[in-house]
């Protein structure tokens, strides 16, 4: 881990986000937090900031995990957000949410950050602008937007919605051509990445 976040520092990268929403359940919980705030402190040394997409609490198990989690990490400057859940046009677990329940559950969540680690952020990641017909980024009380966005032929319409129609600070928080294996070549990526990233920056977005 400590090579891995050296090598993305010495990339020229400030952020990583890092992704725990893959665990399982454990008895326990402790040792996971405490696992967490090593590999925070490993980021910290790096000179990197972590957000830290945690498990979907919807859960009562997952509801406790992450109230300790937050009191546990909360004095941790390295870490400056939580990402709650992960595109939940595809991930969330009731195919049909109503835009009042999806803002109903958010506001509980961003509740949660603000009584257990105060001095963290606390936001979404929307998979593409269609989320607006349940979890709608215009009207969720999350502190910034992150967006995901994968499509070569939307991609700049996309980040122009989101920057336009929001009225949240925003950052791109996944992209890339999509490619299997080594289908498309580096030179595709990263004339892909750069372009997008000067767009993002054009339109103020506040993280790539």
């Amino acid at each position: 881990i400590e090579e891995h976040f050296d090598t993305i520092a010495d990339w020229g990268f400030n952020a990583v986000r890092i992704c725990l929403d893959i665990i399982g359940k454990s008895d326990d919980t402790a040792s996971m937090h405490n696992a967490t705030r090593r590999m925070i402190e490993k980021a910290d040394n790096a000179g990197l900031r972590v957000m830290l997409l945690i498990k979907a609490p919807f859960e009562p198990y997952w509801e406790s995990y992450t109230k300790g989690l937050l009191r546990h990490l909360k004095d941790m400057p390295a870490l400056w957000a939580y990402d709650f859940m992960n595109e939940p046009l595809y991930f969330d677990p009731e195919p049909n949410r109503s835009k009042n329940d999806a803002v109903r559950i958010a506001t509980q969540w961003r509740d949660m950050v603000r009584t257990y680690a105060p001095h963290q952020l606390f936001t979404i990641a929307t998979a593409e602008p269609i989320e607006v017909f349940e979890w709608d980024p215009s009207i969720l009380p999350v502190d910034f937007i992150q967006m995901h966005t994968y499509h070569p032929l939307r991609v700049a319409s996309e980040m122009w919605w989101y920057a336009n129609y929001c009225d949240k600070p925003w950052m791109v928080g996944e992209t890339g051509l999509p490619a299997d294996g080594d289908s498309v070549p580096y030179e595709w990526q990263n004339a892909f990445l750069t372009e997008t990233f000067l767009y993002a920056k054009a339109l103020g977005a506040i993280g790539y």
